[in-house]
């Protein structure tokens, strides 16, 4: 009896835990069924998970292979249609708009640190020499801006250096000063080569030079057909893309004695001075829509300044400034024909700041409506 008990608890102890189908001494042959039905679900489970796989990889390469025939067959019809840009380009730059080629992209460098040279200076010569289209700008400058819009419409791949957000920018533009003898912001770099600025370049695109001999490895001809066509639209109107600086001083100043004329006379005669600032409205939107070439004060006052050789400045800040000059010139006609007490003189304040203003253009070459310009076009407000 003694003998049997440790052998009853020894059995107990083996059996404790164990579910049915677990146990080996009571019934083998569940106990194989089970791991036999254990090791047949991995297996499926497994070759189930390896079936899913090969269909995920399978819808991928088919999805991918159909982007690449939709890619291509896209690629295949502008080529195709490209043929046709030369000849249609004066009557559909809506269609070349569509048709247009993938435009470059503005690589903008914050760094020469990984650059060769012992200085700043060497530095930036070896990152001029890397690359094919290297451009030297101001972020706020509007040559800057147009030029890159410019060489990125054309598929040109532009690596920028913005002096005004770099921490040597101040030394960069002296260097490029002293060395290029060029003191106005772009300066524009290609395949090595120093080419000049916005205008510069522009003019090298008029005679064919930078299609031909800079950009004949870097841009496709319809490219440049295509800029060629698109070159003869002109932004908002028909304001010009670039002005005359000596002509726009000499209409400041010539518009500045006609406002403080009738500022003063609105107030001594009033019908003469009333009729000069409604004369001013109508100038002002002349040169909103044209420029001074469509407004006879800006005609009259470009003469004395044809002798000079032109001195090129961007347009769209100047005609941001006509409007200004329009709004001050408009405000004080309208309290010129509003009848109530003193309201020559509150027409006359905003007459003679526009007299201002546009004396300080003309004498001093400061254009209070270009810095304000400015400033929403580095706030956003205005797009660039």
């Amino acid at each position: 009896m003694s003998s049997d008990k440790p052998k009853e608890s020894t059995e107990d102890e083996e059996m404790g835990g164990r579910g049915p189908l677990e146990t080996s001494n009571t019934d083998p042959d569940l106990s194989e069924l089970s791991h036999s039905c254990h090791s047949e679900c991995a297996r499926r489970t497994s070759e189930i998970s390896v079936r899913m796989s090969q269909l995920r990889e399978s819808q991928h390469k088919r999805r991918d292979s159909s982007q690449h025939q939709r890619r291509d067959s896209s690629q295949h019809q502008r080529r195709s249609s490209s043929m046709g840009f030369a000849a249609a380009a004066a009557n559909d730059l809506e269609t070349f708009e569509q048709e247009m080629p993938e435009p470059g992209e503005v690589i903008t460098i914050s760094s020469l640190q990984d650059y060769n040279g012992g200085n700043v200076y060497q530095k930036l010569d070896s990152f001029i020499a890397q690359h094919d289209c290297v451009m030297v700008n101001r972020s706020w400058c509007l040559f800057s801006i147009d030029a890159l819009d410019f060489m990125t419409r054309m598929g040109v791949d532009v690596y920028s250096i913005e002096v005004d957000n770099h921490p040597h920018g101040e030394a960069i533009v002296k260097y490029l000063k002293q060395k290029l003898e060029h003191s106005t912001s772009p300066w524009i770099f290609i395949k090595g080569d120093f080419v000049g600025g916005y205008e510069d370049v522009n003019t090298l695109y008029s005679k064919g030079t930078l299609q031909k001999d800079y950009l004949s490895k870097l841009t496709q001809a319809d490219r440049c057909e295509l800029m060629a066509a698109k070159s003869t639209t002109k932004p908002l109107f028909w304001f010009p893309v670039t002005v005359n600086a000596h002509a726009v001083r000499s209409t400041g100043i010539a518009t500045s004695l006609l406002a403080a004329t009738a500022a003063i006379m609105a107030l001594v005669v009033p019908p003469v001075g009333q009729i000069i600032a409604y004369y001013l409205v109508l100038d002002f939107i002349l040169r909103i829509v044209g420029g001074a070439r469509w407004a006879p004060v800006g005609i009259i006052a470009a003469v004395p300044v044809k002798v000079w050789e032109p001195k090129p400045r961007s347009g769209r800040p100047k005609q941001f400034a006509s409007m200004c000059g329009f709004m001050f010139s408009f405000l004080g006609s309208v309290f010129y024909l509003i009848p109530f007490p003193y309201h020559d003189y509150i027409g006359s304040i905003f007459i003679a700041i526009l007299a201002i203003c546009c004396g300080m253009e003309g004498f001093l070459d400061f254009c209070l409506g270009c810095v304000f310009f400015r400033i929403g076009l580095q706030l956003g407000l205005i797009p660039k």
